[in-house]
């Protein structure tokens, strides 16, 4: 077992709505798709907690997804909310991650 929590963020309707509208000549992500995004969290954080848990990283996971399909801003909602964030995303949660492969961890840094 290892000192995280993940979030695995699962994109909705509306993601893809937006993502349709961005690229409308270009098929869909949606179709087919079974990966998802997960990120790991400090392990302190409780499922009923999210909002409070998340409130420094939410808005970065929300741009992310989005750079996921598309780096031009200008395209993005302008008004990026709580609400919106889980409008267009479900959110899965565990509080247990466990490390089955005998070996380090590599990070690569993301900014």
């Amino acid at each position: 077992m290892i000192n995280r929590a993940v979030l695995m963020v699962i994109p909705k309707r509306p993601f893809f709505e937006w993502e349709k509208s961005v690229f409308p000549d270009l098929p869909s992500i949606e179709e087919g798709l079974d990966d998802y995004n997960a990120y790991l969290l400090k392990d302190n954080i409780l499922p009923d907690e999210l909002k409070s848990g998340l409130k420094n990283q939410w808005q970065w996971i929300f741009e992310n997804e989005l750079r996921g399909i598309c780096e031009d801003e200008a395209t993005w909602p302008k008004n990026r909310s709580w609400k919106l964030f889980n409008e267009w995303f479900e959110l899965k949660f565990s509080s247990i991650v466990l490390d089955l492969v005998n070996g380090p961890i590599r990070k690569e840094n993301i900014e």
